[in-house]
Formats: structure tokens, sequence, C-alpha cells
């Protein structure tokens, strides 16, 4: 809590947040690199994702989800909110170095590379 009325929630994927709403929801790396090579657990986080996170906003059209993690496998959480069609995403790729097919996107994310590799 802050002395303007702000607070933050944490909790994790599949963990209780009930009666919790909030006007960002950031999902910082939802499954571990273990986590994500059982598709039972995929499909418990993609569900907790598309059934219990969307009914924790303050105001289900406005309120922007944030997903911060490191690519682990073609279905992990990343690669399921991609296959949705229709869905408005913001998709930036941030890799450790760049050069040859290697692209950061979006292409003015190339400044905080020095020599190819992502500045810390």
């Amino acid at each position: 809590r802050n002395n303007f009325r702000g607070q933050r929630i944490s909790s994790t994927t599949g963990g209780a947040i009930t009666g919790n709403h909030g006007h960002i929801i950031i999902r910082d790396y939802p499954m571990s690199q273990q986590e994500s090579s059982s598709e039972a657990y995929r499909k418990r986080c993609h569900n907790f994702n598309d059934k219990t996170l969307p009914t924790r906003k303050k105001d289900k059209l406005n309120v922007p989800t944030y997903t911060i993690m490191q690519r682990l496998n073609a279905d992990d959480t990343t690669g399921h909110e991609l296959e949705k069609e229709g869905k408005k995403i913001h998709h930036i790729i941030l890799p450790a170095k760049i050069g040859g097919k290697v692209k950061a996107k979006p292409e003015s994310a190339e400044s905080i590379y020095k020599d190819g590799y992502l500045l810390g």
C-alpha cells in the first residue's frame, strides 16, 4: 500500500485472487522452464489466464494485461496468447543478442543494445 490509495497484490499462477480487482494485471514469469514442459501444467496455466485473471479486472474492456517472460515452449503463455485470433496484442521481443536474422521488435528498441547485446 502507499499513501495515494494504491496497492500491489501478488499471487502465483493458479493462486487465490478472489475478491481482488486491479487496474493493471502483470504476469511476471507465469510458468517456469520446468513447468512449461508439462502439458497438464500448461493447460492449467492457460485456464487460469483465460478464465480467472480476466474476472479480476476493474474494467474488463480497458484494464491492460502485461506478460513478462522468456519464451519456454511453443505453447507457453506467450504462445497461447499469440494464437488467439482477434485479440489486441502488442508483442515486444528483446533478444539477449541481435544480429543476422535475430532482431529486436519493435525496431525502436534497438537503441537499448550495445555491440549487439541487450543493455542491463
